[in-house]
């Protein structure tokens, strides 16, 4: 058999499997993608670590309700693992002895200190960066040009702009117009 030139040939199955799939070639997966594929046995597919097989997740992996498999850090839903606590503002999951700036389910603007001592979210050359957290985890932010530090596990750190209106980047508006969890 010849492959097309993208293909790769499958000795097991005796078929021209296209690169970059999530079809195996017997029970092996495609290892060039950049995040890490493995064999499901109940779907006879290659899944992405997110995904659960069989209703399970790779260790030290976890399922969370939305049928992805996460890691330690990351909430499912807003919630982490018993033993860790949930900080809004990075949207991550922490050991009780790191630092969250905000008490839980709270957020804010980051915000920057006047030599007067009034706030604003525009940066100026020496002054302090102060994290609000007068924000409830459902309210929307009322300052028009709101930034906030959300973490990501993908990258360290990284800032997103939030609008007037807006809800936490984490958070969506439902129907009746409350912010609750993307997932």
């Amino acid at each position: 058999c010849i492959c097309e030139q993208y293909d790769s040939f499958c000795y097991v199955t005796n078929t021209c499997i296209p690169l970059h799939t999530t079809a195996p070639c017997g029970d092996q997966c495609d290892d060039e993608y950049i995040w890490t594929l493995t064999f499901c046995p109940h779907s006879q597919t290659c899944n992405s670590q997110s995904e659960p097989c069989g209703g399970k997740c790779a260790p030290p992996l976890r399922l969370c309700a939305d049928q992805r498999c996460l890691d330690e850090q990351s909430p499912c839903n807003a919630t982490c693992p018993p033993h860790l606590q949930f900080c809004m503002v990075s949207y991550s999951c922490l050991q009780y002895n790191q630092t969250c700036p905000c008490p839980p389910h709270t957020w804010g603007c980051r915000m920057y200190k006047n030599d007067d001592g009034s706030l604003t979210t525009e940066y100026q050359p020496g002054q302090l960066r102060q994290q609000q957290c007068d924000l409830a985890a459902s309210d929307t932010t009322p300052t028009k040009g709101c930034r906030g530090e959300i973490y990501d596990p993908r990258f360290p750190f990284y800032t997103t702009s939030v609008s007037a209106g807006d809800c936490h980047p984490k958070y969506v508006k439902n129907i009746s117009g409350q912010c609750v969890p993307r997932e």
